[in-house]
């Protein structure tokens, strides 16, 4: 069975679901340093600084000082285009 994307944001019901309920508790503005703490440690700090180096990183980012903060919506659209997004249906298939 196909998953159908939602039209408006080109994402399945299971990324959609996800993204709203991780926006629902995150401030707006994460710094890069503690996105690993921010996030659950989905993700690490180095491996969003190499998307940003390679050009594929978040698309709203701000250097502060010598930090880097993201837009928390961008951030978290991001990560589940980058690495998707399933709802587990049975955890015994682990």
């Amino acid at each position: 069975m196909a998953k159908q994307n939602d039209s408006a944001s080109g994402m399945t019901p299971d990324e959609k679901e996800f993204t709203d309920a991780m926006l629902d508790k995150l401030p707006p503005v994460i710094a890069r340093h503690q996105i690993d703490k921010f996030l659950g440690g989905l993700i690490s700090p180095y491996t969003i600084k190499n998307a940003d180096l390679a050009g594929t990183g978040p698309e709203v980012a701000w250097r502060v000082g010598n930090k880097v903060a993201y837009k928390t919506d961008s951030l978290v659209t991001w990560l589940v285009r980058t690495m998707g997004v399933k709802r587990m249906q049975n955890l015994s298939s682990l």
